[in-house]
């Protein structure tokens, strides 16, 4: 029997609690926050619970850790490496309560290196976190806090008001020549017919830098949220009533010749919708 929205999200919301409250009386353990749909709201029945354990320097042990999770849930994976280095360790497909949880591990040093490159640098890449690490600020500013006592959460988010000049300044340099060189090859390969994979290719990256410029117009930091165009875009300022139902029309397609045709078009009106205000704040910068 299918549960309403408010039963699934209460339902992970205690989860998480009785997770936390287990992980946070570790003495390593400096926070526990929930991340992910759970911490948005937005969640279905298939949606999962994500922690993020803030440790003060170092991991707790999987040793450690795998008693403490065993009081609350079954099936824990542990793992020693994570390929996305957002993350240290992270113990994965735990279910408690029917629901699957992971818990990510983090160290307070590797978290403060890598915000003082993005607020102060504008760091588009760093050698902790390659890829992005402006979704880390993000990740601290929408997380939901359950365990805090040092303050750390605290001060991060005071830190990252206001949003830092330079980190605009590099976003915007690097994604207005990404997004008219995508809208250039998606006109092309729509009007040489190259077919629906060619032209879904350069969709993709052409919306990304589409939705890369309209958070840094916006002083957003990009919470590479799945859910984005329910969730964020909707929250963004300035954006005119038709432009994101035509961002849905362009992305549901059909992208046979004729419809990829017109959704170049359409997207074109998207990215001059964009470019405009980003120039503008680029030549003011």
């Amino acid at each position: 029997m299918a549960i309403s929205h408010d039963e699934a999200l209460t339902l992970r919301q205690a989860i998480a609690r009785k997770v936390a409250r287990l992980l946070a009386a570790h003495s390593a353990v400096s926070g526990v926050l929930v991340i992910g749909s759970v911490a948005t709201g937005l969640v279905d029945e298939r949606s999962d619970v994500d922690l993020l354990v803030l440790c003060r320097s170092g991991l707790p042990p999987g040793a450690e850790r795998a008693p403490l999770l065993a009081q609350v849930g079954t099936g824990w994976r542990f793992q020693e490496l994570q390929a996305n280095p957002l993350f240290g360790e992270a113990d994965v497909d735990g279910l408690v309560d029917g629901v699957l949880v992971t818990v990510h591990y983090q160290t307070i040093p590797w978290i403060e290196t890598v915000l003082a490159q993005v607020l102060e640098q504008g760091a588009l890449t760093t050698a902790q976190m390659p890829f992005r690490p402006y979704t880390l600020p993000a990740l601290l500013q929408r997380g939901w806090v359950l365990s805090d006592p040092d303050g750390r959460v605290g001060r991060w988010r005071e830190r990252l008001r206001p949003f830092p000049a330079v980190l605009k300044t590099n976003l915007l340099h690097t994604f207005i020549p990404q997004l008219e060189e995508q809208r250039d090859e998606l006109t092309a390969a729509a009007e040489r017919d190259l077919g629906p994979r060619a032209f879904l290719f350069h969709l993709n990256w052409a919306v990304d830098a589409l939705i890369q410029i309209l958070y840094a117009v916006n002083e957003v930091y990009d919470p590479a949220d799945r859910r984005t165009q329910r969730g964020v875009l909707p929250t963004l300022p300035g954006l005119p009533d038709w432009f994101l139902p035509q961002l849905t029309q362009v992305l549901q397609g059909p992208f046979d010749m004729e419809g990829a045709r017109y959704r170049a078009r359409l997207f074109d009106d998207l990215a001059q919708e964009a470019l405009l205000p980003a120039k503008a704040q680029l030549g003011s910068v």
